[in-house]
């Protein structure tokens, strides 16, 4: 199947990368190869038809215009995009236009900051697909990746920008904004350990004990809107083929698999690094809440997404360490064997939204 072909040319080429094989004929041939896995990614999404989670909702809401506007339930920027495309050119536009604001800021990003950019893609394609099929948070998400060298710049006009931007799109982004005082932090390793281990006892034992928390610090307002939401999204799984409990204890693990193991190899350097401390200081976040709004709906998982997105880049900084290749290859088959099995996870919660794939062209 076409999902797993490109795992494992991924997987085989990351390998390469990591042990820093050289191919003298072509020094360019990891950023070539980069760039075209970009290309035939982008492709895929832009050209797919019946693919992809939501698709029957986001197409009848395409159908649904008859002129160009920003008023409608979604998000002002989604509508405008959609009303435009649907007013003055078809679907196939719409979905290019989501693929090229979900797809390329993240891999401009992810190519400029990572060590080893393959295995970042790799690992962004394992847990995502790499934006294949994208939804409207996935646009946020892109562009709040993008304003990561605003932060790091100190430049908070600009990351506002960004993060506004993306609200035009997914209103969820907005829990970004304290990343920008929490990126230069330098939080202390054992307040990783604890806090983790705090929220995750509270997450298994009492999810009312989380609503009073959040309750008591947002107000009124927070409770009747959080309230809301519950209700609506009580049962909600996003159709996935795990129970909510399933999806506590499968991310717990994961998310473990990601902070826990760079932090322990990393810890005496991320200090000297402020990249390296930063995507910490982010995956923390991502995982505190991740903990923190999972036990009351597993569809309030989606809020860690965008912070998520530092976990392509704490393994591949593993690889920075002096070591030789035996090491290498040892430590990079452990991955890949973790990622397989994670991989095979992904594509089966959702596995008729992937399988096959459809080309618009043949329909």
């Amino acid at each position: 199947m076409y999902l797993y072909f490109f795992f494992g040319i991924l997987a085989f080429i990351s390998g390469m990368e990591v042990a820093n094989i050289k191919i003298k004929q072509y020094p360019a041939f990891y950023k070539v190869t980069y760039w075209c896995f970009i290309w035939i990614f982008f492709l895929l999404s832009s050209f797919r038809w019946k693919n992809g989670t939501d698709w029957n909702s986001y197409l009848l809401f395409f159908n649904s215009f008859t002129d160009i506007t920003c008023i409608s339930y979604m998000e002002p920027g989604f509508t405008l995009l959609t009303s435009v495309n649907s007013t003055l050119f078809n679907y196939t536009a719409q979905l290019t236009s989501i693929a090229f604001l979900s797809i390329i800021p993240i891999a401009w990003r992810y190519n400029k900051i990572s060590p080893y950019p393959i295995f970042t893609l790799f690992i962004w394609y394992t847990t995502t697909f790499a934006n294949i099929f994208p939804v409207r948070q996935s646009i946020a998400i892109a562009l709040f990746v993008f304003s990561w060298k605003y932060i790091q710049e100190k430049r908070i006009k600009p990351f506002l920008f960004f993060v506004f931007l993306g609200a035009m799109f997914h209103f969820t982004v907005l829990i970004t904004i304290p990343i920008y005082y929490l990126w230069h932090k330098k939080i202390p390793t054992a307040f990783y350990c604890y806090s983790i281990l705090i929220l995750a006892g509270i997450s298994f034992l009492s999810d009312s004990m989380i609503k009073n928390i959040l309750f008591g610090i947002g107000g009124d307002l927070l409770k009747e809107k959080l309230e809301f939401y519950l209700e609506a999204n009580q049962d909600s799984t996003f159709n996935s083929s795990f129970t909510p409990a399933q999806i506590l204890f499968r991310g717990i693990i994961n998310r473990s698999f990601y902070f826990f193991i760079p932090l322990i190899l990393l810890r005496k350097y991320r200090h000297d690094n402020p990249s390296l401390n930063a995507f910490f200081n982010l995956y923390f976040y991502s995982f505190c809440l991740f903990l923190v709004f999972t036990p009351l709906a597993p569809a309030m998982g989606r809020l860690c997404n965008y912070t998520d997105m530092s976990q392509a880049l704490l393994l591949p900084y593993i690889f920075t360490l002096k070591m030789n290749r035996t090491n290498i290859c040892l430590i990079m088959c452990i991955i890949i064997l973790y990622f397989t099995i994670r991989f095979k996870g992904v594509v089966g919660n959702y596995y008729d939204a992937y399988i096959p794939y459809n080309f618009v062209f043949f329909q």
